[in-house]
């Protein structure tokens, strides 16, 4: 009876192992995504930043596939921010 109460309880354990192991395997790779899209939105930021010196510097191209999904929205964001920089500069 010890022995097959005992050997429940470690299939029980075993298989809560299992699950663990791949939730922190699936939550390793949504980390290294999230890092890649934080990557590219800093280098997006630095380069509107950078924008606006005295200066111009050509601007690196970003490869849109590169941004899962982010492409559409990050290019809305842009051209809203490049029209108040515009309408700004016209009020100067």
């Amino acid at each position: 009876m010890c022995d097959l109460v005992k050997s429940h309880l470690m299939l029980a354990v075993r298989e809560e192992v299992e699950l663990l192991k791949e939730q922190i395997r699936e939550l390793q790779e949504r980390n290294q995504q999230l890092e890649r899209e934080n990557h590219i939105l800093r280098t997006l930021t630095h380069n509107i930043h950078t924008e606006k010196l005295p200066f111009k510097r050509q601007k690196p191209r970003t490869d849109p596939s590169a941004l899962g999904g982010w492409s559409s929205a990050l290019t809305s964001w842009g051209e809203r921010d490049r029209g108040r920089e515009t309408g700004e500069q016209q009020q100067q």
